[in-house]
């Protein structure tokens, strides 16, 4: 299942004309087509090219010859002049074999790089700067430029970001294929590598502004910092990774604040008298900026002769056990497959679905949601996966209205309880520091067709811990009670119905469900013991299992009798759960 994140706006863009148009007045000769990169000097001449937002004059630019976005000591770095212009001479490239080969990065430096949009702007923005010098930039931030392009704008970081990100997980990616993704998350199907100041294409130029000012609010105060080489010294590789993937990430929603200051810019001349400070305050992206390691993906495993990957059996008596040492067998069937993406923040944005176990009978825990609050995202009964995603589960913040769809693609074949399209809103309601989150859904029984409006309610306390949770289906609604030690670990959860069932005829609101939790001395999660009651004679135990990094590496699911305690390693596996990781500036979309 390839899932899409629903937590972008993704807004589709009118191609805009490529050459001046609309009373811009422009001396046609020093207009260039803006479909065809700007073309570098040949190797054995001295190396030159522009920096721009607007120009930048004074601005650190360096040859990234390590590829690493830092100016290192031993790489050719030289100062923008006029016009963004700079030059790295034939005595700095010695020992360079071609400089065409290696991407390009810069700094604007506060107080010292000046944009020459501000200096022309028709009202001078204050700055915090000591100097009167016009135009200075009060806030420091990078640019970067892919292989082979001499110029370097916001525009052309896009394409470096994306050409970087690519060649991680194919080598052979290049900087053109770059180029085309960057220009469709961005929605503006135009050449960025181009100098397009020069040739008065204001269009580029509003783009441009959008993500130089995006990129400016990103950077914290400490990154701020200048040492005496003219670098930003508290700025280091994993930063600008994580600010150039979160930049591609909100790229759409950028984009659209370009768009909506169009209708007012329809010349150079307009593009200059316009006021974009107001973007200092709306083009704000928070960052994870530690780029912790995050699932990358989540696989579920059942013994090889197992038939039903949905487990449907009350009793499992279609479903295979074996020892823990067995799940490592390669003949182990794969069954299900969860691929995670996740926003700037570090919060999942959007989970992709390929096979599936039904785990509606057996709840295992998935501490990956905890944060996105999915509808049961495991509804499936597809066996086995087989390496196409199948559902998408979309989460979005919409103004301030939490949005989870979930939709099927290909030819999944989906359980009663899923739809083919299920959406939910949840709203936050605060009270005295607790909340509430309610959600509305509509799903289709797809034996009835019939539409199906499920209600999910999740109380916090005042902790912002999760103490009460409320399914409702029209049929039974289920209420999911939680409480808490006195370091705020979970210690256990009841589940009760409004149903009468067949071990409580007596009075609905009867007990169904207790699940109990154990933890190691660092207070990492050690076993769930849950007890069903539709399964009277049985139990189950998840056991956690910790890499030396103490991520976690994989669950296993345990049955054992009511009467007996679970064995562990030596118990009787229904199912083991892996988990993979990646750096989270890999996983954002």
């Amino acid at each position: 299942m390839r899932i899409h994140c629903g937590a972008l706006l993704i807004v589709s863009l009118l191609t805009p004309l490529l050459s001046a148009c609309g009373g811009e007045k422009s001396d046609v000769s020093t207009l260039r087509d803006p479909r065809e990169p700007e073309q570098p000097p040949p190797p054995s001449a001295n190396f030159h090219g522009v920096v721009l937002d607007g120009y930048l004059r004074q601005a650190k630019v360096w040859l990234d010859l390590n590829g690493d976005y830092l100016a290192g000591d031993d790489e050719p770095a030289v100062m923008s002049g006029a016009g963004g212009e700079y030059e790295f001479t034939a005595e700095q490239l010695a020992g360079v074999d071609d400089p065409k080969l290696y991407p390009l990065m810069a700094y604007a430096l506060p107080c010292i790089t000046q944009d020459e949009d501000l200096m022309n702007a028709a009202v001078s923005p204050a700055t915090d700067c000591a100097s009167s010098e016009p135009g200075l930039v009060d806030k420091a931030y990078f640019l970067m430029a892919p292989p082979g392009s001499p110029v370097i704008s916001p525009l052309t970081t896009l394409v470096r970001m994306q050409y970087d990100l690519m060649r991680e997980e194919n080598p052979e990616a290049t900087v053109e294929q770059a180029h085309q993704r960057a220009r469709e998350r961005v929605g503006f199907n135009n050449n960025y590598l181009f100098d397009y100041v020069k040739s008065g294409q204001y269009r580029h130029h509003v783009y441009a502004k959008a993500f130089a000012m995006a990129l400016q609010n990103m950077m914290t105060e400490e990154a701020q910092s200048i040492d005496a080489a003219q670098r930003l010294d508290n700025l280091d590789a994993t930063k600008v990774k994580v600010m150039g993937a979160s930049l591609l990430h909100n790229a759409p929603k950028i984009a659209y604040a370009a768009t909506g200051v169009m209708k007012d810019i329809r010349s150079t001349e307009d593009f200059a008298a316009y006021d974009f400070s107001l973007w200092k305050t709306s083009l704000q992206y928070e960052n994870a900026l530690n780029d912790p390691l995050s699932i990358k993906q989540i696989n579920w495993y059942v013994h090889p002769d197992t038939e039903s990957a949905a487990l449907e059996g009350r009793n499992d008596n279609d479903v295979k056990l074996l020892a823990l040492a067995g799940v490592q067998d390669p003949q182990r069937k794969h069954v299900g497959r969860a691929g995670l993406t996740y926003d700037s923040k570090g919060a999942v944005a959007a989970v992709r679905l390929d096979g599936g176990v039904d785990m509606s009978r057996r709840a295992l825990s998935l501490d990956a949601y905890v944060s996105s609050l999915t509808l049961d995202p495991l509804y499936t009964e597809i066996s086995p996966a087989d390496g196409e995603w199948d559902v998408v589960n979309t989460l979005m913040l919409d103004r301030g209205r939490w949005v989870e769809t979930f939709s099927k693609v290909g030819d999944a074949v989906l359980s009663q309880r899923t739809s083919e399209t299920v959406t939910g809103q949840m709203r936050p309601q605060k009270d005295a520091g607790a909340g509430l989150v309610r959600i509305n859904s509509y799903s289709t029984d797809s034996a009835t067709h019939n539409q199906v409006l499920v209600k999910r309610a999740f109380v916090f306390d005042g902790d912002g811990h999760l103490s009460n949770d409320t399914y409702d289906n029209n049929l039974e609604k289920l209420n999911t009670q939680y409480a808490y030690a006195s370091d705020g670990r979970l210690n256990g959860m009841r589940t009760f119905t409004d149903r009468p069932e067949s071990s409580c005829v007596t009075e609905p609101g009867c007990e169904i469900a207790t699940s109990n939790f154990t933890y190691d001395a660092d207070g990492r999660k050690l076993t769930r013991r849950y007890t069903d009651i539709h399964d009277p004679g049985f139990e189950w135990c998840e056991h956690y299992a910790y890499r030396e990094d103490g991520l976690l590496d994989y669950v296993y699911l345990e049955r054992y009798s009511v009467d007996a305690e679970p064995q562990g390693e030596e118990g009787d596996v229904i199912m083991l759960v892996t988990y993979e990781y990646d750096a989270l500036h890999r996983l954002m979309e």
